[in-house]
Parts: structure tokens; sequence; C-alpha cells
């Protein structure tokens, strides 16, 4: 375990470190660096039995957080505590670091950058999103079963996307709606207690289905007991038995076609379970002799409830065809990380598979050592009753015996959140790699927001109606879980998807200032256009030039030429005798070295 030196006089190093941290962040990146730094020097200070360490941290992070105008943003200051708040207790809950070797430099050298660790690390998990109970709870599951905080919180979310289904949905406008549908991806390595963290938190819904399929099977009987009398009575004005529904929640080893016939007998939709995600899309198709990946397309349409239509031949005389409207199915799955690239091909990417997913790097920072504490009742209880109660969410079913989503609203603060977000991500990831996720990103804000809408309800020890409208609250905490995802997204794509050289590319751009002044300066050309400003935003062109220049007016000259040849520039006459005049146009002061 590292301790502190004894309090100092002046600020301590580590407090200087950290805020130096900050102070250098740039645009875009403060509020994830105001977490992170300030989640390592939680742990760091964690050694110390003394609160006052804690709370100057938190004081100084605040005022430092304020200094680089975090406050000015909107709702600046109740992010700042926020995010502060989240970082400590998440750095409290891992606790000190065991070796000096562990502590990231910065918080012995301020004068040392350490970039790349801080825009790197995936942030602690925002538990602080959730009710305190919940958190509690998630914080006991995971000391009980010796798995990392985030794995818990990611299966949290996905019982609550399994028993709510489609039974619920939020409405940002009239033609705009989501329901509480997730694909969730847990990539972690084998052993590290992913499936006996999921069995635990499913297993009153696992209870429940259990019951509903012994309940079924005897109604089964009865109902061939009946439809056989029925037959041999040969009474036409005999009321026909009515066939029993197959209720059920989840799937696990199934395939498509058995999906579709589960999906007839619950409208609310499915969930479906995939542990070694890796062969999962493979599996789909596997009784199908015509192959040709029609289950996997068939599969994709269940993100936004689209419409099967499915034509079989008939057989003994029975109509075998299929058309079900809102097909509903979340998928959670778990894999190892050296195994996702098998997951994802270049067509996958270009279908819009990988980017309806939210994904989860999870990674053990210790081995499971016995005894552990076991799970309390009060916390076996609160998971029992939030089941309970977001089961108990029934659809509506109109005069024809069609069941219908009943749609919560949001009020004006929830949609002034959301289109905020929205478009900030947007601009964020327009020209990069991410800027393909942006739309999904938004869409699963508002998932995530009923789900978290919901969930308060559920989890509430007051009896009580779920509130019609969805809140501010409920959407800021949505948008802090994505802005959670969002690293882990950009890991995932780096090391397993096609398109990783792409991220690779973007940081490079983005970590070089040379670039970026190279970037701002020709991003002023008269004739550049959207498609121009598009790729500018990429900085490939920039860091080729620089490579290639050498003074800034020669760097800036290839940049333009470059541009030239890419058909960026449209209307340059006489490329080679124009270029010195043009480029004694712009000022190149960002672009030379600065005196020492």
């Amino acid at each position: 375990m590292v301790l502190l030196s004894p309090e100092p006089e002046e600020p301590p190093d580590w407090l200087k470190g950290a805020v130096t941290q900050l102070m250098r962040a740039q645009q875009g990146n403060r509020n994830k660096v105001l977490n992170n730094i300030t989640y390592f020097t939680a742990r760091l200070v964690s050694a110390d039995s003394s609160d006052a360490r804690m709370l100057e941290l938190e004081s100084t992070m605040a005022e430092a957080a304020i200094a680089v105008g975090l406050a000015d943003e909107p709702d600046g200051m109740a992010k700042i505590r926020e995010t502060i708040a989240s970082a400590i207790k998440g750095g409290k809950d891992k606790g000190p670091y065991d070796s000096e070797s562990e502590v990231p430099s910065f918080l012995h050298d301020s004068s040392g950058q350490d970039d790349d660790l801080l825009l790197r690390f995936i942030p602690p998990a925002p538990i602080g999103i959730f009710p305190r109970n919940v958190q509690d709870m998630i914080g006991e599951v995971s000391k009980t079963k010796c798995v990392p905080t985030e794995m818990i919180l990611g299966i949290v979310l996905a019982l609550c996307a399994a028993c709510i289904g489609r039974a619920r949905g939020i409405r940002y406008r009239r033609d705009w709606t989501e329901v509480a549908n997730i694909y969730l991806l847990l990539i972690s390595k084998t052993g590290t207690g992913k499936s006996h963290a999921f069995n635990y938190i499913f297993h009153h819904l696992s209870d429940h289905e259990a019951q509903l399929k012994l309940s079924y099977r005897k109604a089964r009987q009865k109902y061939q007991e009946e439809m056989l009398a029925y037959r041999k009575s040969k009474a036409p004005e005999k009321a026909v038995p009515k066939e029993p529904r197959d209720v059920q929640f989840l799937l696990e080893d199934s395939t498509i076609e058995a999906a579709a016939d589960a999906l007839q007998d619950n409208p609310r939709g499915l969930f479906w379970v995939q542990d070694e995600f890796a062969g999962f899309f493979s599996s789909l198709d596997r009784y199908n002799k015509s192959g040709g990946g029609e289950g996997k397309k068939r599969l994709l349409k269940t993100w936004e409830s689209g419409t099967w239509n499915i034509n079989r031949k008939s057989k003994d005389g029975v109509d075998n065809d299929k058309y079900i409207t809102k097909a509903t199915i979340g998928l959670f799955g778990t894999i190892q990380p050296k195994l996702m690239g098998r997951v994802f091909t270049e067509d996958d990417m270009n279908q819009g598979w990988p980017q309806r997913f939210l994904f989860l790097r999870s990674i053990a920072t210790k081995p499971m050592t016995l005894p552990t504490p076991e799970i309390s009742q009060a916390s076996d209880e609160l998971l029992r009753r939030m089941t309970t109660r977001m089961l108990s969410l029934e659809m509506h079913l109109d005069e024809y015996g069609i069941h219908h989503t009943e749609f919560l609203s949001m009020d004006e603060e929830a949609k002034q959140c959301f289109e905020h977000f929205s478009n900030t991500i947007a601009s964020e990831a327009w020209g990069k790699a991410l800027e393909d996720y942006t739309s999904k990103l938004a869409r699963m804000t508002l998932r995530l927001a009923l789900i978290l809408h919901i969930l308060n309800w559920a989890a509430s020890d007051e009896e009580g109606r779920l509130d019609g409208v969805v809140g501010y609250k409920a959407v800021a905490h949505a948008v802090r879980l994505i802005e959670w995802f969002i690293p882990h997204t950009e890991l995932v794509m780096e090391e397993a998807l096609p398109g990783g050289e792409k991220i690779r590319k973007d940081r490079k751009a983005e970590e070089d200032p040379r670039t970026a002044a190279l970037r701002a300066i020709a991003i002023t050309h008269p004739d550049l256009g959207y498609k121009s400003a598009r790729e500018l935003l990429t900085g490939n062109f920039g860091l080729e030039a620089w490579s290639t220049g050498k003074s800034p007016e020669d760097a800036l000259g290839k940049f333009l030429s470059k541009l030239a040849a890419q058909e960026m520039i449209h209307k340059i006459k006489k490329l080679s005798e124009d270029r010195k005049s043009e480029i004694a146009l712009y000022d190149l002061s960002p672009l030379r070295p600065k005196a020492k």
C-alpha cells in the first residue's frame, strides 16, 4: 500500500499534478480528464485515514474545473459536482495503490504529462446515477462475486431491458419513439466471473420464467385433452378450446426460426442471452439449408422493433406463415477480448451491426479470494422487488386483441438536455471514426433514459404508479452513461473492429498541435466546401503535409496542394504560381516553434 507523505505546508505534488493535467486538457476532453484524474488521485488519497485530504481534493478539483470553463456549460456546476463525487467514490472503492509503480507519474511530477493514460483510460462505472439502494446493491454484489463494478452495472441494465421489453416506451416527439431494447456486449477474460454474476442478477427473472413454463405445460396438456374431446364431439356449436400462450422473457439456445415462434406468443419482446458470443451469428442459421445469413439480417431488424414477414411452406395442410409486427429482441452477450476480432466483419460495419451495441470492457484487477461476504437479504429483496415491478408493467390490449406499447412523454428540460447532448456528440464525432455511431448513440440515450426512469420507480420503497413523464434527471443520467460507454466503444473499435486504424489516425491527429493549427488555418480557405471541411476534421492530410514540410510555409503549401489534388479546392488557378501569394494571406504564427 502506498502511503501519503506528511502534510506539507504548500499544496502537495499529487494535488498540483492533478490540477495541472486538468488545466492542460483540450476543450472537449476536460470533463473526461476531470473524471479520470480525480479517480486516480482519490485512490492515492484513500491511503490517508483522514477525510481532510479527500475534502481538499474535492474542493480543489471543483475550483480547477471552474477555472477551465466547465461551469460555463449547461448545468455546468451540477455536472462538476456529480463528476467529482462519482470519481472519488470510484477511487475510494478501488482502494489505495499496492505499489509505487502503480501510481500515475503526474501525481509525483506536475511538469510531466500522462495524456495517453488520462484520455484512453476507461473511467470508473458511474453508479452514482442509480438510486442509493441500487448503488449499495451493485457494490455488494461486486464484492460478493469478486467482479468489477462495471460488470454488475452492465448486467443490471440488461435485466431492466429484459423485464421492461416493449411494455413501455419513451416519446421524444410524435414521429420519434423508443422502447427499452438494448444490445450489450460484455468483454472480459475467461474466469472473471461473468456467468456467476449474470446468473445471480437474473435469478429472480429466471425463477419467474420457470414457474410460467410449468404452468404452461399444465395448461397445454389440458388444452390438448379439451381439443381431443372437441374433435370427438362433432358438435360445431361447441366453443373451440383456447390455446394457451407460452409466455417467456429470455432466449438462450435458440435459432431464428424458434425465436419467431416465441415472438408470436410474446409481443412484449424477448431478450437473447448468449454466453461466448464469438459464434453467435453463425449459429443463427445452423438449421437453415439455404444459408445466406438470413437469420442475421432478420435479427438486425429487432433492434428497432421492425416487422418480420416470414413465408413458409404449409405443413400437413396447416398455414405456417408468420407476420410479426414490432418484433423486438434485445441482446446480451459475453466474449473474451482475444475473440472480438471474429465477431464483426466489414459487411457488418456497413450494415450497422456494431453501431447498435453498447460495448462494455471489464477488467478484473484482482483474483477471487475466499471467503467472500454473503449477499444481504436486503439486497436480494431489492433485486426481487425491481424484477417484479418491472414485469408488472402490462401492455395495452385493444379491441382486436393487439398489444400496444404505452409511451411516456418527456418534459421540456429533458428534451433540451437530450438535444444538447445529441448535437454536441454529432459535432464532436463529425469526420471521425465514431461518426457512424452518433445517430444510434442518440437513440440509445433515450432508451437508457427510459430504463433509468423505470428503475428509479421499481427500486423505490414506496408504493405508487409509474410517473408518465420522463424528467431531466433521467435524461442527464442517461447522457452520463453514454459518455461512459463511448471510451469502451472507442477501445473496442481500435482493437477489434474494422476501421480501427481510423481511430488511431484520429488520435494521432488530435495530439499533434501543428496539425490542429494547419487544419484551423486551411479551413478558412474560401473555396473549401462541405466535403473538404469534413475531411479536414480527420487531420490525416495535415499529418502527411507536416511530415514532409520543411517550414510552416512549406507545410501549408503541401497541405493545400494535397487538398487540391483530392479535388477539395475547386477554384485554384495556376496552382504552383499562385501558391506563395495564397500562403501569404494566412497567419502562420501558430505553426512556428515557440521561443524557449
